[in-house]
């Protein structure tokens, strides 16, 4: 490789580490500014929030959450014409988020699992939500609860900010965790909290400086005792409405 050409390569990995440093501090900044907003807020309906998600007229623009709360971040759709959605697939994707399986959705469809899941993430994709579909924002997955059943959780604290002269909405909820039973050890409530939040089975170990199979045997002792072991399902049990406790009633 000639001294050009490395030097090229060179130029251009400074120029993506310097990209992704500003990205990350755009983030940071956004995140600051919604957490200050936030502490002057006011209540809104979650079913209203679930309603205009899928309408279209609000799009997600980050979601987080701290110590104390989960964060949504969203803004005006100003370029609606109408909703990209169709029934069906919000349809699919609310059964998932209450806890449903894909599986079960793509046998009542007559569609197969690989369908559902590329539906599923297109419209989250719509939405404005960048992560698959096993790591939704939990607001929405609280959302779409609220919407369809009756929950402890009906409302969430709204205000709004403006970064570089764009206006956006944030919301947010208490976090869910002291919800989780008493029966939990320590360690079991923390994987649980972080399964919660979205990571994996590998980030939680990578985190915790623990094994894999470790973090798996924690989360299989949480499922038996909670009833409930996927993150949708994890979820649903906090809310108040758990799928597997609604079957076995």
């Amino acid at each position: 490789m000639t001294n050009c050409r490395l030097e090229e390569r060179l130029r251009g990995k400074a120029l993506d580490a310097a990209g992704i440093q500003q990205q990350q501090e755009f983030m940071n900044q956004k995140r600051a500014l919604a957490v200050s907003a936030d502490a002057t807020g006011s209540a809104v309906e979650l079913k209203d929030l679930w309603r205009e998600l899928t309408s279209g007229r609000i799009l997600v623009t980050d979601s987080f959450m701290t110590a104390s709360r989960c964060y949504l971040v969203v803004a005006r759709n100003t370029r609606l014409r109408e909703s990209a959605l169709s029934a069906r697939a919000i349809g699919s994707l609310e059964r998932y988020l209450l806890g449903e399986q894909q599986k079960s959705v793509a046998i009542d469809l007559r569609l197969s699992i690989s369908s559902i899941s590329g539906e599923l993430a297109r419209c989250l994709n719509a939405m404005g939500v960048d992560a698959s579909v096993t790591k939704v924002p939990l607001l929405l997955v609280v959302a779409v609860h609220a919407f369809h059943r009756s929950i402890a959780v009906q409302t969430a604290r709204v205000s709004h900010f403006e970064q570089d002269g764009h206006d956006q909405e944030v919301l947010s909820i208490e976090r869910l965790d002291e919800r989780l039973p008493s029966s939990l050890s320590a360690a079991e409530r923390q994987v649980v909290s972080l399964r919660i939040e979205g990571r994996s089975l590998s980030e939680i170990a990578c985190l915790l400086a623990k094994s894999p199979r470790t973090v798996a045997n924690q989360l299989a002792s949480v499922a038996h005792k909670v009833g409930a072991s996927r993150r949708c399902e994890l979820l649903s049990y906090l809310v108040g409405t758990s799928v597997a406790r609604e079957r076995a009633a």
